[in-house]
């Protein structure tokens, strides 16, 4: 059954994806027979601001939506929000999908509204988002992902160490006294254990489940390599 719009489209770094990124995709893919994902910034990673590469993030996008959408690099072309980036975005579209969209998913910031020209694009839909009913950014996700790898490590690292002192290795069995450096680091040990499900626990209520613990990990492994 032919939805509302033919073909629709957003622009978007997803640096990572999460649930509130989610939800207006949604919003494209129930409006649209086809949905389209741009991915900007294309040509750069490994930085603080783009991290994640366009595979990595096409990745993310499809593990969660698989052929419900399309995902294409779009590259800055360092113009800013005026009808030339328009003009650059819909060729753009047009050369990966054979036409150009009737609808367009797209923040309500300030400038963004003088990209698309309206005479010469009459016949696109747009769909302005309010970007304060996400309750959080990628930037507070990256930050919390960092957080929960570290507390991770140190809690593995520690957790071994306790394993080794446990079987023997400085543990005296006729000194006990010398045996509470153990003692200090189980009790340092639950907290860090505890910090660990807690940030678990906040990555939950903004990343999909389909991000298992392995996934999270190569991710924050990225993310510590680049800070």
């Amino acid at each position: 059954m032919s939805k509302k719009f033919k073909l629709g489209f957003m622009v978007g770094r997803f640096q990572m994806l999460h649930k509130g990124h989610e939800s207006l995709i949604n919003e494209g893919i129930e409006l649209c027979d086809r949905f389209v994902i741009l991915l900007g910034n294309s040509e750069e990673s490994r930085t603080k601001n783009n991290p994640f590469t366009f595979e990595e993030r096409k990745e993310m996008i499809k593990m969660i939506f698989g052929d419900k959408v399309e995902v294409y690099p779009i590259i800055s072309i360092g113009i800013g929000y005026i009808p030339a980036w328009g003009n650059y975005i819909m060729n753009t579209i047009k050369f990966y999908c054979g036409d150009y969209p009737d609808f367009v998913l797209r923040g309500a910031d300030d400038g963004r509204s003088e990209w698309l020209d309206k005479e010469k694009y009459n016949n696109i839909t747009e769909y302005i988002i309010n970007r304060n009913i996400i309750p959080f950014s990628a930037t507070q996700v990256r930050n919390c992902l960092i957080e929960w790898y570290e507390a991770k490590e140190e809690f593995e690292k520690q957790n071994r160490s306790i394993e080794r002192g446990l079987s023997g290795f400085g543990f005296d069995p006729l000194n006990p006294q010398n045996n509470n450096s153990s003692v200090l680091s189980s009790i340092t040990l639950s907290d860090k254990k505890k910090r660990m499900e807690d940030t678990y626990s906040h990555l939950g209520e903004m990343l999909n489940p389909k991000y298992t613990p392995a996934k999270l990990e190569k991710y924050g492994e990225i993310l510590k390599g680049i800070r």
